[in-house]
């Protein structure tokens, strides 16, 4: 079976919209305020209430493509440890999703999009497939809100840029 790795946002542009308290469209970095709990993309958990976070616009492809989506995604309002985990993220691992897959040169393989169900297990998922050489990366999306989650390679390869 395929092996895989999560991969929260690129930790370079982070530090850019931590450091200049803007995101990368120049909307400002401020507090989201709300009693709910949200999936973070800096550290891919789930945010603990009372925990400051903020409402970003991001694009997971940052390079210029049709399928440069943008979308709002939360991440902690300061720094944070970010992930390093392998394999999957507990909080993210299960559930109702939207499984993009990409290919190599960044477009979309529209053979590769697969949707779960509640409850289900996305690694063996995400594993079938990375068994088709000609998928790079696959993108964990919300089945509700459709927004970017985290971008799942074969251990050991770079996301695209």
């Amino acid at each position: 079976m395929t092996t895989t790795q999560a991969h929260a946002i690129d930790p370079i542009r982070l530090k850019q919209i931590w450091r200049d308290r803007t995101d990368e469209r120049g909307n400002p970095l401020q507090a989201y305020d709300s009693d709910e709990t949200f999936p973070l993309r800096c550290c891919l958990r789930q945010s603990r209430t009372g925990e400051e976070i903020a409402l970003i616009s991001y694009a997971p492809l940052a390079g210029r493509s049709p399928w440069a989506e943008r979308g709002p995604v939360f991440i902690h309002l300061r720094p944070c440890d970010g992930y390093a985990d392998e394999g999957l993220p507990a909080d993210h691992r299960h559930g109702a999703r939207v499984l993009r897959s990409y290919r190599h040169d960044g477009t979309m393989d529209y053979d590769g999009i697969v949707v779960t169900e509640p409850g289900d297990d996305l690694e063996p998922v995400l594993a079938d497939l990375l068994t088709d050489p000609r998928r790079h990366e696959v993108h964990v999306r919300s089945v509700t809100a459709q927004c970017f989650t985290y971008r799942v390679t074969r251990s050991g390869e770079e996301p695209l840029a």
